[in-house]
């Protein structure tokens, strides 16, 4: 049996222009169906199907853009690319002779339809059958179509009204609802090498993919892995962001085996595109990150002293709920308040051995994160990740639930004070650790570090005032309190 690897594939992940809205309600009249929020050229099979649903009381249909081919859209955020069709590749650097020309399996257009149709069911957070044997499927595929003109895939899923009744409201009021495609690949062509090996396959992978991913050679080739032959069967509705830094987290931990992690990353919404969904001005992230990036060689030593989560903060965040992370951030943005990376990364279901092996660390990587960050080969991904921007959803009890983590730590003069009159009650000092710090450690610091960077950021961009900024760079240069 083949050694089958588990991916997961966002659409928002792919280059879809024109702020096109990936997931739209298909709503009832007269005894028809049609999009209430239509997508741009909806695939004609799709039209001709949706006219024979009969509309029913229990149920609604959601039509949503499955993937888009890489020929046409690129590859997704981590730098896994699909083929549209079958064919000889020809890589510009084979590893040996049996890559000077590499075939490629049918593509999209010989599995998405046919694999989704076989297997596809709808899931919450891939809680799906190869995940759990004992998962129940949440909704059913009822029709899969490759739209040929637009080089992507379409669906439309049945869902029960009572089960997923607060996701179907969200979109019929066009508020974004992440949708995560799951996939079985057996291996991976790398465009560069034409090297084909398991992801799960480590040893024998190329160190293009391995360590390069994303990168453009000097000929101009993106080094993609080419999946060629997915097997399509999971939908999943995932929230945001919770399980994106738990996916870091469990790549880097995975020998050690993280329990409690989930195996695949959420769905990330471009921060471009979420400005046009929620109607809001258009922020220039970079010339905003060459701010912070030139405030930050010049900062000096002006300290905020940090401190672990006490057992206030451990409540509060503990009860934080996945779902409500991004209505959280958005508060605590409007309410100035940045939270400290320790209680970032608590918020976020940081925990366990490895996150205490690597704590210490983080410290270590935030003074002059911005300067390399504007140096990194993914500059154009951190700019628009959406992660951490949030949502404008604010519920009363939510508010009364971050009162007490609003008052220690918005960046207002009352709680800015208070922290720095801690450090003569407790004077600042690193962060003891009786782990032995290994390369591993050191990786998931670099991560956590580069998270918490893109936090910030998404915190910057509605307070990006000079005095915001020289505040948030003195939270990065200071100890922590212990």
């Amino acid at each position: 049996m083949k050694d089958y690897a588990y991916k997961s594939f966002c659409p928002d992940e792919f280059n879809f222009k024109g702020g096109i809205r990936t997931a739209t309600l298909l709503d009832g009249v007269n005894g028809k169906l049609f999009q209430v929020m239509p997508s741009v050229k909806t695939a004609s099979e799709v039209d001709a199907f949706v006219a024979t649903i009969k509309p029913d009381k229990n149920h609604s249909y959601i039509h949503l853009i499955s993937l888009g081919a890489m020929e046409w859209y690129g590859p997704n955020k981590r730098g896994d690319g699909f083929n549209e069709t079958g064919g000889e590749y020809t890589p510009p650097a084979p590893h040996d002779k049996s890559a000077v020309t590499v075939k490629l399996d049918g593509g999209l257009k010989a599995y998405h339809n046919s694999t989704f149709k076989a297997n596809g069911k709808v899931y919450r957070e891939h809680n799906s059958i190869v995940a759990n044997k004992n998962a129940k499927p949440l909704g059913d595929v009822v029709f899969a179509m490759y739209n040929d003109p637009m080089h992507r895939g379409e669906l439309v899923v049945k869902l029960d009204n009572d089960e997923w009744h607060d996701d179907i409201d969200r979109i019929s009021q066009g508020k974004p609802v992440y949708f995560s495609m799951g996939a079985l690949c057996p291996n991976d062509v790398c465009s560069w090498c034409g090297k084909r090996t398991s992801p799960n396959d480590h040893k024998n992978r190329c160190e293009h993919l391995e360590h390069e991913a994303l990168t453009y050679k000097p000929d101009g080739t993106q080094v993609v892995a080419i999946t060629d032959s997915p097997i399509f069967y999971d939908i999943s509705r995932v929230a945001r962001p919770a399980d994106k830094i738990a996916f870091s987290l469990a790549k880097v931990a995975s020998e050690a085996g993280m329990a409690g992690v989930s195996p695949c990353p959420q769905g990330v919404m471009p921060a471009s595109l979420l400005d046009r969904i929620q109607k809001r001005g258009r922020v220039d992230r970079l010339s905003l990150l060459m701010k912070i990036a030139s405030e930050e060689r010049i900062c000096g030593e002006a300290r905020i002293p940090v401190s672990l989560p006490d057992e206030e903060d451990e409540a509060i965040l503990k009860g934080i709920s996945e779902k409500d992370v991004p209505k959280v951030l958005f508060i605590l943005k409007k309410n100035r308040t940045m939270l400290p990376y320790p209680q970032f990364i608590k918020m976020l279901g940081g925990d366990g051995p490895d996150i205490d092996a690597a704590m210490p660390l983080v410290g270590e990587q935030l003074p002059g994160i911005f300067n390399n960050i504007l140096s990194d080969d993914d500059l154009g991904g951190f700019l628009d990740d959406g992660t951490y921007d949030g949502e404008e959803d604010i519920s009363a009890s939510t508010i009364r639930q971050l009162l007490p983590i609003i008052a220690k730590y918005a960046l207002n003069d009352g709680p800015i004070q208070r922290r720095v009159t801690q450090v003569v009650i407790i004077p600042s000092r690193k962060m003891a650790s009786d782990v032995i710090f290994t390369p591993k450690a050191e990786r998931l610091a670099s991560k956590l570090a580069k998270e918490y960077a893109r936090y910030q950021l998404a915190f910057l961009t509605e307070n990006r005032d000079d005095r915001d900024i020289r505040l948030t760079l003195a939270q990065n240069h200071a100890d922590v309190l212990v």
